[in-house]
């Protein structure tokens, strides 16, 4: 009986833990785009010209 819900609590201690492995991989990947995407559509939104914002996201990426 103990070693039943043993098991079971290291089941599913181990499923979050793969899970937020997971999560935690799939934002890294993509936090970089989102920025980009974030960044571009401010710019558009000041007026200035999408070639312009991404010369601009450019140059701030070859800083990093």
């Amino acid at each position: 009986m103990l070693k039943h819900i043993l098991d079971r609590a290291v089941t599913y201690v181990l499923s979050i833990i793969g899970i937020s492995v997971i999560l935690g991989i799939g934002i890294w990947f993509a936090l970089p785009y989102y920025q980009e995407l974030s960044h571009m559509h401010t710019c558009t939104q000041e007026g200035h010209t999408k070639s312009w914002c991404q010369q601009v996201w450019l140059e701030l990426s070859k800083l990093d």
